[in-house]
């Protein structure tokens, strides 16, 4: 898997950040309403916090769009930022399977199993994880018609 620290240190911060929106999206004693609330507010720091950063290298421009798409990605609908910000990351380093899976998981929200199971089988081309194998375990079972999501070597 590709990583890229970032060179003023906030890559951490940040991943703490990330983590944290994990957890609030998971919360269920929280109304609906006031858990997107605070995650938009979350979100919003996090992006300002990536914007901050020193990105000189295509790697570093990769991974601060990986974070924000994985920020946006983590809102329970489908957001267009979600995946511009993914398939950017992808574009400067396909080697990123991180963005790989939650540009995946995006296609899948917005029930586009075809280019979830692409994007799934992507990161797993770039590396052999068990996330991308299981995700594409789902979709497999989910879209029905085999033939067409699975590719025959």
């Amino acid at each position: 898997m590709s990583t890229v620290e970032a060179p003023d240190g906030n890559a951490e911060a940040i991943g703490k950040m990330l983590e944290k929106l994990d957890k609030l999206n998971k919360q269920y004693s929280l109304s609906h309403k006031e858990k997107i609330r605070r995650m938009n507010k979350l979100i919003s720091q996090i992006c300002k916090k990536v914007d901050a950063m020193d990105q000189k290298t295509a790697a570093q421009k990769a991974m601060s769009a990986c974070w924000k798409g994985r920020a946006y990605g983590s809102l329970p609908e489908h957001t267009a930022e979600a995946e511009e910000h993914l398939t950017k990351a992808i574009k400067l380093e396909p080697g990123l399977v991180e963005a790989w899976n939650c540009l995946g998981t995006e296609y899948w929200k917005k029930k586009d199993l075809k280019a979830a199971g692409d994007c799934f089988r992507g990161a797993i081309e770039q590396q052999e994880n068990k996330v991308s194998l299981r995700k594409l375990s789902m979709v497999i079972r989910n879209f029905g018609e085999e033939d067409t999501c699975v590719q025959e070597d």
